[in-house]
């Protein structure tokens, strides 16, 4: 019993450090989406934005 009340603590410590390292993670790709926005946005200077597809699957541009 105390084995495997062991062996549950050291799978909760196993699953919290992977939650934390999934977060971090998570936050680096939304700091570099952010910066690739950024560089879109800078590059055409606002201009030719993309629109989200149309119902029948083409790319429209603005």
């Amino acid at each position: 019993m105390l084995s495997r009340l062991q062996e549950l603590r050291k799978e909760g410590e196993t699953f919290l450090r992977l939650e934390a390292a999934l977060h971090h993670q998570l936050n680096r790709l939304e700091v570099e989406e952010l910066a690739l926005q950024s560089m879109i946005h800078s590059t055409r200077g606002g201009e030719m934005l993309y629109s989200p597809p149309a119902h029948n699957g083409h790319m429209m541009w603005a």
